[in-house]
Order: C-alpha cells, then structure tokens, then sequence
C-alpha cells in the first residue's frame, strides 16, 4: 500500500508533470511561432516530430507486466536520472535557438517526459488494491490538472518579465524537484501479483476488443488535438492577444479542463456507464469548440470561452479514459493501458500534423469547426467496440 507520505509525494511530483505538459501543448506552441518564426505548418511538423518518443510509452507497460515490482517499480533511479536528463535539456533550451537543435533537445525533453510519466503509472498501477486504484488514478489526473493551471498563471508572468529563457531554468528548476522528490518515495509492493506470459498477450488480441480500441482512441483524437495544438497561436498570433493574458487564458482552459474531467467522472459514476454518457459529452465537446469561433481579441471574452473550452476538452478526456478504464484486461494491465493512453497521443499528435495544414489553406475558425465536425463520425466507433466488450464478458461467463 501506498503510505501517507509517499501519497504526498505522488501528488506534488504530479502536479509538477501537469505543469510540464500545459508548457508543452500551450506555450512551445507559441514560442516557436513567435520567437523562432516558424510557419504555421512548419509548427504542425515540429509537433508530430517531439511527440514521437511519448509511444515509446508501451514499453515501460511491458516491462512493468513483465517484471515483479521489485524489479522495475523500485528502482527510483527511472525518475530520478531521467528528471535531472529532462532538466539538463530545458537548460540547453533556454540558450540554444537554432530550430534543428531546438527539435533535437525537445525530442530528449519529451522522452524523459514520457518515461518518467509512465514510471509514476506504474507506481500507482503496482501499489494500491484493487479497490483504491480507481480513486488513485483519478487524483493523479487531478493534480496534473492543478499543476497546470498554476504554472499557466504563472508562466506568463515569467516570459513577460523576465523573456522565455526563464520558463527553462524554471521547468529545470522543477524537474530538479522532482529528481530530489523522487529519491524519497516509498518502496511500495502488492503481495501475489500475477504477471503476464506472451501467452497472455496472445489471448488478449485474440479479440477484436483491442484492435477497435485503438482505432477509437486514434481516431477519436485527431480531432482533440486539431483544436488544441492550434489553441495557443490562435489566442497569442491570431487574436493579438499579449503573452501575459494568453496566459491566463490558458490557465482558465486548465481549471475548465480540470473541471470538465470531474464533472465527465461523475455523470459517468452516476450512470455507472461511460458508453451511455458519450452522446451529452459529445454535445459538450462541439458546443466548446463552436464558440471559440465568438473570439475577437478581446480578453474577458477569451477568459470566458477558454474555460468554456477547456470544459468540453475535460469532457472527452474524462470520458474517453474512463472507457479506456473498461477496456484494460486484468493480466496485462498496464500494457494495454500504455497501449491506449499511447494510441491517445498517436491520435493528439497527428491532429497537430493535420491542424497546421488546414489553418495554413482555411484558416484559424476552419479549423476549429473541423475539430467540432470530425468528432462526431469518430465516436461511431464506440459502437462496434461496444459490441465487441459484451462478446468478450459472455464468453467469460460462459468459461
């Protein structure tokens, strides 16, 4: 089990992988727009290229079905030595413009992101019961959530201040912390856990459960990331709006994200099933995105549409993860949820390829219509997927 302490720990280095990766959806956007003047689509192929490593998530679900905890889970050495590798690339970032080595250095940044990310995954996944993980998982996301407003708010203040080298030393500052954190926690186990042969892996693609799953989650969020990987320059390029109230706006869009993901939770707990809730968060999702198309540059408005919009991105997170949660097969759990969650973000990075384009020949409000419209024909797939989940537990039944 997870000790107090250790829970306290869990949520501070949370908090700050949240505020890492509103940086790197929000603000890199806007940096290489402005500071490096990079064209529009030249920005969506910078995008798809430092999400690459983020896949190589599957592999640390692997290892961690594939090992006892003891093995992988305690070796804090994994957060430790790639928290300190991220922060030694932000500190090459903060002096080092030129924009193949700016793609380079962005590249190790977000691989140490990703790893360390699915470490902590695992530390959850690997230490509490059966009963706690639901509760565990769903505090994580809450304090990236948190972590991400914050360092929104705060973020602006820096670059507007003091120029965009001090959010690196800041973002090394804090993978620092989370380095020095890290060599505190708690060597938690589970006693009797099974782990997977590739025989169980085998069996688990035996169905086509897996297969839709991620096509869903592909598909599903292209359209999610069509819209927010062009979030930031339609707030910072587009509508003129200064970096230190882009911020802010920002940080609403993160406190509605945050929100949006709670209230998606509990209609979805409420219910007890997320495939009956879709239909309410689709129409959440749409509406959101719709009235982006409002904005004029003026800064109440855009406070008020980014929460608004941030609400309707919560939705479809909240409920596309609490399907994800009903997809995971219990003898490889944490590879098929480091399938999926890297199915997500295949999906959220090629909505970034695809965003830069259709600003680039439609323009910004094209764009977020099509983020609106394309949404709907990619939830069709929940319900073959659907079919296929019931197939699978009446043959359980059965057996």
């Amino acid at each position: 089990m997870i000790r107090n302490k250790t829970t306290v720990l869990l949520s501070v280095l949370f908090t700050m992988q949240g505020a890492i990766f509103t940086f790197l959806i929000f603000f890199v956007t806007i940096y290489i727009k402005s500071a490096l003047q990079i064209s529009i689509t030249m920005l969506s192929y910078i995008i798809f290229l430092i999400m690459l490593p983020y896949y190589l998530k599957i592999l640390c679900g692997l290892a961690v079905d594939s090992f006892p905890y003891e093995k992988f889970g305690g070796k804090k050495f994994i957060l430790v030595f790639f928290s300190l590798l991220e922060g030694i690339a932000w500190l090459f970032l903060s002096f080092l413009g030129a924009v193949l080595v700016f793609c380079l250095l962005m590249l190790v940044a977000v691989l140490c992101f990703s790893l360390v990310d699915a470490y902590m995954d695992a530390y959850i996944w690997s230490s509490v019961s059966k009963e706690k993980k639901g509760p565990a998982w769903g505090i994580s996301w809450a304090m990236k959530g948190i972590g991400a407003s914050v360092f929104s708010a705060i973020a602006g203040y820096i670059i507007y201040t003091l120029g965009w080298k001090y959010i690196y030393y800041t973002l090394a500052i804090i993978n620092l912390l989370m380095a020095i954190a890290g060599l505190f926690l708690h060597k938690a186990t589970l006693a009797n856990v099974k782990h997977f042969s590739l025989q169980d892996l085998k069996e688990v693609f035996r169905w086509k459960c897996p297969y839709l799953a991620v096509a869903f989650f592909v598909l599903n969020w292209i359209p999610l990331g069509i819209g927010v990987w062009m979030y930031g320059p339609f707030v910072n390029s587009f509508l003129k709006i200064p970096i230190e109230y882009a911020s802010l706006i920002s940080c609403l869009a993160s406190v509605g994200n945050l929100l949006g993901s709670f209230m998606s939770v509990g209609i979805v707990s409420y219910f007890n099933n997320p495939w009956k809730t879709w239909k309410l968060t689709l129409m959440v999702y749409v509406a959101s995105c719709l009235l982006l198309l409002a904005n004029t540059g003026d800064v109440p408005l855009g406070l008020v549409t980014a929460l608004i919009y941030g609400i309707g991105r919560g939705f479809i997170m909240g409920n596309g993860l609490s399907i994800g949660g009903e997809l995971v097969v219990s003898s490889v759990k944490a590879t098929m949820l480091a399938l999926y969650s890297s199915s997500l973000y295949l999906g959220f990075s090629i909505g970034g390829l695809v965003s830069g384009q259709l600003v680039h020949i439609f323009g910004y409000h094209a764009n977020f219509v099509i983020a609106a419209l394309f949404m709907i024909p990619t939830s069709s797939l929940l319900i073959p997927l659907r079919r296929s989940k019931i197939a699978i537990k009446k043959e359980n039944r059965k057996s």
